[in-house]
């Protein structure tokens, strides 16, 4: 599962609401952080059940061993994942909709750059979701899909939109898809001014 971590739709996923409604925040950052260290121990998706260092997990939570065991109950009890301890070891297998997220996951959308060219506007949605974290709700608006069809119509780069980030955090901008076009317009019209030099 290495790289195919998936946030976009994480929170709607009703096992992550019960998680969320119990635990608050915290409980919501030690799923994500429990995820991530599932997707870091395993090489593909598969249900097989990951070993895990006790060690690691409690570090991953930032819990004592009290509240960790705490919270993997919970977590056992809403059905998200098994947890089993053969011999001593510490085994972590994730269950219905969280395997179903992670098995969705886009292979290669972590860390493109360069000349990236997305042919649909569904790549930029998963790109905006897997590296920018923008919620499902924006990435999926008409508005945002339009403006997403338009960069491709026109050819916009990976590295382009990377580009326009970095001007929007600079303007203390939010990174969404309607204020990056905007960048955008600024990015190419230096690279246009650069050609003509």
């Amino acid at each position: 599962m290495q790289g195919l971590l998936r946030l976009s739709g994480l929170s709607d996923l009703v096992v992550v609401r019960k998680v969320e409604q119990r635990f608050g925040f915290a409980g919501y950052a030690r799923l994500i952080k429990l995820l991530e260290l599932i997707s870091s121990m395993r090489p593909a998706v598969d249900e097989s059940p990951v070993g895990i260092p006790w060690a690691d997990v409690l570090e991953a939570l930032q819990a004592d061993d009290l509240r960790a065991r705490e919270f993997l109950a919970y977590c056992e009890d809403a059905r998200a994942l098994r947890v089993t301890r053969p011999e001593g070891a510490f085994e972590v297998e994730l269950c219905g909709e969280l395997v179903a997220l992670m098995a969705s996951a886009p292979a290669v959308l972590s860390s493109v750059s360069g000349r990236v060219l997305f042919e649909s506007e569904k790549e930029w949605v998963d790109w905006f979701a897997a590296d920018l974290n923008c919620p499902p709700y924006l990435a999926n608006d008409a508005c945002t899909r339009q403006l997403f069809r338009r960069w491709c119509a026109v050819n916009v780069t990976v590295a382009e939109i990377e580009a326009a980030v970095e001007l929007a955090i600079g303007a203390k901008e939010a990174p969404h898809p309607a204020a990056l076009n905007e960048h955008l317009k600024t990015v190419r019209k230096k690279k246009l001014k650069m050609a003509y030099q």
